[in-house]
């Protein structure tokens, strides 16, 4: 009994360790500058006058610690700082550049280096390849001094993931030279594309740009659970053959419906079941499911995104997976503090979304709440998404099925309150699909919020470019607060 409780111990207490989030640390020049945030003496670009980042929050690094749900480690960046010897004006700078502080970055998993840029500027030599016995005076040209850095940070942190940020619009010569460099180390190299500037500094845009960059080339939030839908098989056959197709970023062909569930440190009550977009004929699971689940995490919401079987024509089949995940959810209610479970779904997956919301016919199967971007709503040919209604409906469906799809004309007193976003400018889904369902709920007295933003189109959930981001999160932040008071 002794070895067991021990056993028991060992195990709860390697739980924990594996749980903790993964320590970033940054080595860098003025774009990963915030006054506070460097070390004492350093030269901080970030907050100026010049430019609209006015908060650390806004900054790319903090940005993706956030959405990752990872922590700061250490952030040693410079501004003005080169990674070779030489700066500006042919100063000898060896004693603030990038190698002198390779061994500053404390006990990191994951180091973004995010330099050159100075070098570029300043005009630093380039000089030749070489990956061993560097002298400071080879260190005063580029290429020799960048494998030298890499070879130190790959000796000093030998556990750490390392990637390198290439800015935008540098000579070619220095981003050849990046390339050819982490090439040689087996280091990601992560060239940006079009980052909008201020004062020759990202800026808001241009720091939320960077991020989704970065997100996009190294992965996405991993969940803290997966549960296999239908282990011993699905009640149901949507007629498709063949493997699942997993792309990165989205799946098709899925044959193995998976809830994915992350889990928030302090649960307020609430629980949320994502069903993403793609036309009913991919499953963005990524991109509009794991993209954004720190920030629900971290408002205490239980978050949920659901890969579930594409219909194929057979309607059903994506609304068992939909009830069955429900089911999983509120099996563990007490487990993982949740009272109160909702649903939400991204243009098609907001039609799916929105008739497990308007179609369920016992009171288990009834979502407590529902929030949907830019959804699909109606199969009414003027307003609908045409791919999203053939392959939910198949070819030349009746017109009892076209209408008992049109989710606006099953709205009910008993429908549950909704938040719902769209564009005016959408030319994928239009927004009277919105305007159609929140009309209906408010004929029917349902709690309803609907936010037009007149820019933006399409699919634009995990978009931190999105020029409403920050309006959509804090007025969905706010209804949910309210939601889990109620």
């Amino acid at each position: 009994m002794k070895r067991f409780c021990i056993l028991a111990v060992l195990l709860l207490c390697a739980a924990a360790v594996s749980a903790q989030p993964k320590k970033v640390s940054i080595l860098g020049d003025s774009y990963s500058t915030y006054q506070g945030y460097n070390p004492e003496g350093y030269n901080p670009f970030y907050p100026d006058a010049h430019n609209d980042v006015a908060s650390v929050d806004q900054t790319w690094w903090s940005l993706y610690i956030k959405t990752m749900g990872y922590q700061l480690e250490k952030n040693d960046s410079w501004g003005g700082t080169t990674i070779c010897g030489t700066g500006y004006f042919r100063r000898d700078v060896s004693a603030s550049n990038f190698i002198s502080r390779a061994e500053m970055l404390g006990d990191p998993d994951i180091i973004f280096l995010f330099g050159g840029t100075n070098d570029a500027w300043a005009g630093s030599p380039v000089g030749e390849y070489q990956y061993a016995d560097w002298t400071k005076e080879d260190c005063m040209s580029f290429r020799p001094a960048l494998a030298c850095l890499l070879d130190k940070l790959q000796k000093t942190y030998p556990k750490a993931t390392i990637y390198s940020l290439l800015n935008s619009e540098l000579r070619e010569e220095i981003n050849e030279s990046m390339r050819e460099v982490c090439r040689h180390y087996g280091v990601q190299l992560i060239e940006l594309k079009d980052i909008e500037k201020q004062n020759g500094h990202p800026s808001i845009q241009g720091m939320k740009s960077i991020c989704q960059q970065i997100i996009a080339a190294t992965g996405y939030p991993q969940p803290d659970l997966s549960f296999e839908l239908w282990p011993d098989g699905a009640p149901s056959d949507n007629g498709l053959r063949g493997e699942e197709k997993d792309y990165g970023n989205h799946v098709s062909n899925v044959t193995k419906p998976t809830l994915s569930v992350f889990l928030p440190e302090k649960p307020n009550g609430l629980a949320l079941l994502v069903c993403p977009g793609g036309g009913y004929v991919d499953v963005w699971d990524k991109t509009e499911g794991y993209y954004n689940a720190r920030w629900y995490t971290e408002q205490g919401i239980v978050y949920a995104v659901l890969k579930y079987r594409l219909p194929n024509g057979h309607c059903e089949v994506p609304m068992e997976d939909v009830h069955q995940a429900m089911a999983i959810l509120k099996a563990r209610a007490d487990e993982y503090g949740f009272t109160k479970l909702g649903i939400a779904g991204c243009s098609a997956g907001g039609h799916l979304a929105a008739t497990a919301a308007t179609h369920f016919s016992r009171p288990e199967e009834r979502p407590d709440f529902q929030i949907l971007f830019y959804p699909v709503i109606s199969t009414d040919p003027a307003i609908t998404h045409g791919g999203s209604a053939f392959y939910l409906l198949g070819r030349n469906p009746s017109q009892a099925l076209l209408d008992k799809y049109s989710n606006e004309k099953q709205v009910t007193a008993n429908t549950p309150p909704a938040f719902i976003m769209a564009n005016s400018d959408d030319g994928v889904v239009p927004c009277e699909n919105s305007i159609r369902y929140y009309e209906a709920l408010r004929a029917n007295k349902v709690p309803a919020a609907l936010h037009i933003y007149p820019v933006g189109g399409h699919g634009w959930a995990d978009h931190v470019d999105f020029p409403y981001r920050d309006a959509w999160m804090s007025d969905l932040k706010v209804w949910l607060a309210a939601l889990a008071k109620n």
